[in-house]
C-alpha cells in the first residue's frame, strides 16, 4: 500500500484530475477495443429482435453504457480523493515550555507525511503551524491558548494541500499536496519520526467528527 502511495506522489497521480484524466484515457482504450465485438453481439441480436422497444434499447445499449460505465468510474475516482475535514475540540491547553511542539495530528508514514501541530510561544500563547515533510513549515499568527477553548478547528488534508480553519475563518495553510490526501488521520501523536515534536500531545483533543 505504501509504495503504492508514493508511486502515485512520483507520477503526480494523487491530483485528482490528472488521476480522472488517466481513468477516462482508459476507458477509450477499453471501449475501442472491445467496440467491434459488441458490434457483432448487438448486430445478431438486433437480427433476432422484432420491431418495438428492442429495436431501440438496443442502439441506446450499445452507444450509452461506455460513457455511463466511465461518467461511473469518474464519480469514484473523485469520490475517492475528496477529503473530509476533521474536527478537533481542545477541552485544555497544557503549559508547556517555550517552543514545545505537540502533535495535534499526520496523514502520512515516516518519510512522507503532513502534521498540524501546535507551538507554544509563550506562557499563554502558541502558533498553529503545518508541516510537509522535507519542506519549510506554515505558522499561523499568534493565538491566545484560551481561544482554542473556543469551538474547534477544522483540519482539511487535500491534494491543494492542508488548511486549518476555525469559526470559518483560515488560520493556517500551505499549498503543497499531502502526501497521503485519502489517508486516515492520526490524532495527537507523533510516531513516525517527527523530530522537533513530542510523542504525544499534552493537551486536551477529541475529534469530534471525520
Amino acid at each position: 500500500h505504501l509504495p503504492t502511495q508514493r508511486l502515485l506522489q512520483v507520477v503526480g497521480l494523487n491530483n485528482p484530475w490528472l488521476h480522472l484524466i488517466c481513468v477516462f484515457c482508459l476507458s477509450m482504450v477499453l471501449h475501442l477495443s472491445y467496440a467491434e465485438p459488441v458490434n457483432r453481439l448487438l448486430r445478431g441480436l438486433s437480427r433476432d429482435a422484432e420491431a418495438g422497444w428492442k429495436a431501440h434499447a438496443l442502439p441506446l445499449l450499445k452507444f450509452g453504457l461506455p460513457p455511463f460505465l466511465a461518467v461511473g468510474v469518474l464519480a469514484l475516482g473523485i469520490y475517492h480523493y475528496e477529503t473530509k475535514p476533521i474536527s478537533v475540540q481542545f477541552s485544555e491547553i497544557a503549559a508547556l515550555p517555550e517552543g514545545t511542539v505537540e502533535p495535534i495530528a499526520y496523514v502520512g508514514h515516516n518519510g512522507s507525511a503532513d502534521l498540524v501541530f501546535i507551538k507554544h510561544e509563550t506562557i499563554n500563547k502558541v502558533r498553529i503551524g503545518i508541516d510537509h515533510w522535507g519542506s519549510p513549515g506554515s505558522y499561523s499568527g499568534l493565538i491566545e491558548s484560551k481561544e482554542l477553548l473556543n469551538g474547534p478547528i477544522y483540519i482539511d488534508f487535500g491534494w491543494r494541500g492542508t488548511v486549518v480553519t476555525k469559526n470559518d475563518t483560515l488560520v493556517v495553510r500551505n499549498s503543497i499536496s499531502t502526501y497521503e490526501n485519502f489517508g486516515k488521520p492520526v490524532l495527537g501523536k507523533n510516531d513516525i519520526g517527527f523530530s522537533y515534536a513530542i510523542p504525544t500531545c499534552d493537551s486536551r483533543i477529541a475529534l469530534i467528527r471525520r
